[in-house]
């Protein structure tokens, strides 16, 4: 499994402010992993995505999405943090924040105001 981290810098440093250009180099990685018979996935948010890349869906089967920066809910720390699971996120795992033609996998939950020092991801 390989992500494709495409995220931040909308029109800038990392990214091109041509959005065609932008979705090619990104149908071009997918489509070299593909080559290889690896599944290639897009880790990014939907805002980021479609800022730098005209809402492309990739061409090919469904696209893997694991979304950044998902709510922070109640996550799976660990019992002593005073969390419970399951992440009520689970009900997110569908269209809610899917992008690229894609299907979600995985969230990743932003912890919010407190000391714990991981963005934990829930898998779909």
């Amino acid at each position: 499994m390989w992500w494709l981290d495409i995220e931040n810098d909308i029109c800038g440093q990392y990214w091109s402010c041509d959005q065609p250009l932008n979705s090619a180099t990104i149908q071009g990685a997918i489509d070299f992993l593909h080559a290889e018979k690896l599944t290639a996935g897009i880790y990014s948010t939907s805002v980021q995505y479609q800022g730098n890349h005209r809402r492309l869906c990739p061409d090919g089967p469904q696209i893997p999405i694991w979304v950044a920066g998902a709510y922070w809910t109640s996550p799976p720390y660990p019992s002593s943090y005073g969390y419970y699971s399951p992440s009520v996120l689970a009900a997110y795992c569908g269209a809610k924040y899917a992008f690229a033609g894609g299907a979600t996998w995985i969230l990743q939950e932003t912890p919010g105001p407190n000391d714990y020092p991981f963005d934990p991801d829930y898998a779909c």
